[in-house]
């Protein structure tokens, strides 16, 4: 339903990113070229770099250092962030996605491109965490790769600049997570800590104005004594560090990432059409930024599990609830968030819908709940709701991407144009098995 075609994923997230600029379709080639071949010049110099900090023996004390002990500090902090990298790798499981990210040489791939981002910017370098935001870059470009093989586009038709090419899977996904965690850079900081800033004004500003009931309750504990408080950043931190891609399955975080990208471009926009505007922005700006988007999604989570952070009778069970939060069909999250971040108000109707469920929930058995949803005596559940066929939010993202494309040439048949490269692997889909 209204989801961003595999084939064009990729294509859309690097025009909506920026990874190349937008609004220059005859320039794509000759960005495209000049990043690859600036990230094999910067993985030379960082794998270069991590031999030498292995097999060099740094002095211990800053007597001996002496004038290089600038250049031994980085070298520790470059070898550090290695480390952290591997520790962080052996453990990349997410869900959906199997035993994809285990393998020797994407595990290798993953490995390179985290340890050029450390060496390349060394403040904040590689923090812990991050390679779960090039995860789904990845998968999103693994998937992308069989679907494009069947599009056809003309000779020197820009978009071929942009197609994924298995030659050079690693440099673009570089440039692609690069783009995508310098936005995300303030959530990385750790004075001031941006995260824990936006935690607490989730919970504690737009709570309030979404659903002050919830909000009164989660915060009313541990105000005496300062025990067993909510602390917002235990359980959302990771939420918002990682773009949602704990609370969602691999395809699904796709899906949230094509309306997190695309707005993102078109708040950048100085000159946005009219026809693009789907809801007004009740924060200043007419679009939101990569943070509403995070602050809205994770307002959204929190009210949907109203009905048993309610019920709680401490700050200890309210954390436990929302660190089991259950993540809702992807679409509808994005739909609701938005309309969240619009205005609080619009939310009125889902808390409406809740309560009914909840009152609804302690009478009959949940099959019963279940059934008077389907057949529209009462709302359907919130959480199984999927999005309308034409549902503007839905939507957005392919209405972005078709302004983008229409700066270039339209695609027509043509003779099929193929990556010059192996095969590369595709992740199977856990629906393709159903």
């Amino acid at each position: 339903r209204a989801t961003m075609p595999e084939s064009l994923r990729v294509v859309a997230w690097r025009l909506f990113l920026r990874v190349v600029p937008p609004e220059a379709p005859g320039e794509w080639a000759r960005v495209v070229e000049e990043q690859r071949a600036a990230y094999a010049a910067m993985r030379e110099r960082a794998l270069s770099r991590l031999e030498e900090a292995m097999s060099q023996a740094l002095p211990e004390t800053e007597e001996e250092a002496g004038p290089f002990e600038e250049t031994g500090d980085s070298l520790v902090e470059l070898e550090d962030a290695a480390d952290q990298i591997r520790r962080d790798l052996e453990r990349c499981y997410p869900e959906g996605a199997g035993t994809y990210f285990v393998e020797a040489a994407r595990q290798k791939l993953m490995f390179d491109v985290l340890l050029v981002w450390a060496h390349e910017h060394p403040s904040p370098s590689y923090r812990q965490g991050m390679h779960e935001l090039l995860a789904p870059i990845l998968w999103a470009m693994s998937r992308s790769f069989e679907a494009t093989m069947l599009v056809c586009l003309p000779t020197g038709h820009p978009l071929n600049a942009l197609r994924v090419d298995a030659a050079f899977l690693e440099h673009d996904a570089y440039w692609l997570f690069s783009a995508f965690v310098e936005q995300m850079l303030p959530l990385y900081e750790i004075s001031p800590p941006g995260a824990v800033a936006a935690c607490a004004r989730v919970q504690n500003e737009r709570l309030a104005l979404a659903d002050p009931e919830l909000h009164a309750h989660v915060n009313s504990f541990g105000r005496r004594d300062g025990k067993d408080l909510v602390l917002p950043q235990i359980y959302m931190l990771s939420w918002l560090r990682l773009a949602f891609a704990r609370q969602f399955t691999m395809a699904d975080v796709l899906k949230l990432w094509d309306a997190f990208f695309a707005t993102c471009l078109v708040a950048r926009d100085p000159d946005p059409p009219d026809d693009f505007v789907v809801i007004p922005s009740g924060h200043g700006d007419r679009y939101p930024s990569i943070f509403d988007w995070l602050e809205a999604v994770a307002t959204l989570l929190v009210v949907l599990e109203r009905d048993k952070l309610l019920a709680a009778h401490s700050g200890s069970a309210c954390l436990s609830v929302l660190l089991r939060a259950v993540a809702p069909e992807p679409l509808y999250v994005t739909r609701h968030a938005r309309r969240l971040h619009a205005d609080p108000a619009t939310i009125q109707p889902l808390i409406a819908s809740l309560r009914q469920h909840a009152h609804l929930s302690h009478i009959f058995p949940a099959w019963i709940v279940s059934l008077l949803g389907s057949l529209g005596v009462v709302a359907p559940a919130p959480k199984l709701s999927l999005p309308d066929p034409d549902d503007d939010q839905a939507s957005f993202a392919h209405t972005v991407f078709g302004r983008l494309l229409s700066l270039g040439h339209s695609p027509t048949a043509s003779k099929p144009t193929h990556s010059p490269a192996a095969k590369l692997p595709v992740p199977s889909d856990p629906a393709d098995s159903r």
